[in-house]
């Protein structure tokens, strides 16, 4: 996430080290539930999910929001006091040209009244039928992008706090995995970078996080308490968010689906 190696390279490198040897790169990412006879009731409610929503919407493309994830509370946009209605303002704005799916646990609530959601089923092969029958995604860094670039729905845009974008796009998929910052202007703009990486950290990566970070930002110190950015004075809040804008959420969308 620092440096902005994806996760299936990271994977591959620490297969070769282990296993003393190359592995061919040209290799697809998938995933199937359909073949698991435990999953079939799953499955079925899956596609029938589909199906209601297709009837509701009609012709509306449906569109999935991943609007939370794990790690550092700095990866998620509502995290950022300024931008803590941004899910429901995006909602709002886009409503009119497509439906939304939101991926939710157990116990989360959806974000607005406006979109669809799983009705208390959130098992991954019901959630799978949703994936693959949606023109196209919204999403933070979490495990929601690796599940549906592994269904073959790599169309989306992936909104990003502290991970550089190469870190998140599949080698190949740069025109269907769109990013906000786009990789242009993640190193235009040095984004605010540095908070807690997915939640693993030891002594060794808080050492190399200092390292990259001060190469990025003069005088950058860590907070050893929330694994994040150490607040200037007169700040409140991190400020990753800051320029995340729903109208160009709308443009890149509007590429992936025509």
């Amino acid at each position: 996430a620092l440096k902005g190696e994806n996760y299936s390279e990271s994977m591959f490198r620490l297969s070769e080290r282990i296993l003393g040897t190359s592995l061919n790169r040209n290799v697809s990412s998938e995933i199937r539930f359909d073949n698991v006879t435990e999953f079939a009731e799953y499955i079925g409610k899956g596609k029938r999910r589909v199906q209601e929503m297709k009837d509701k919407h009609g012709e509306k493309p449906i569109i999935w929001l991943g609007t939370k994830t794990v790690g550092s509370v700095n990866r998620m946009p509502q995290s950022y006091t300024p931008q803590q209605d941004f899910w429901e303002e995006l909602v709002e704005e886009l409503k009119g040209r497509y439906a939304f799916y939101e991926l939710l646990g157990p116990e989360d609530k959806p974000v607005s009244d406006r979109v669809e959601h799983g009705n208390g089923n959130s098992h991954f092969a019901f959630n799978s039928e949703i994936l693959k029958a949606c023109a196209a995604g919204i999403g933070l860094d979490g495990m929601q992008i690796e599940l549906a670039h592994a269904l073959g729905n790599s169309r989306m845009v992936i909104l990003l706090g502290p991970t550089h974008p190469r870190a998140v796009v599949y080698p190949g998929f740069e025109e269907q995995m769109l990013t906000i910052p786009s990789f242009s202007d993640f190193e235009r703009l040095n984004y605010c970078r540095g908070c807690g990486m997915v939640g693993y950290a030891n002594g060794a990566s808080y050492k190399e996080k200092l390292e990259v970070m001060r190469t990025r930002q003069k005088g950058f110190e860590l907070d050893e308490e929330t694994d994040c950015r150490r607040l200037k004075k007169r700040e409140y809040a991190y400020d990753c968010w800051r320029n995340l804008d729903v109208k160009e959420i709308r443009t890149k969308l509007a590429g992936l689906v025509k």
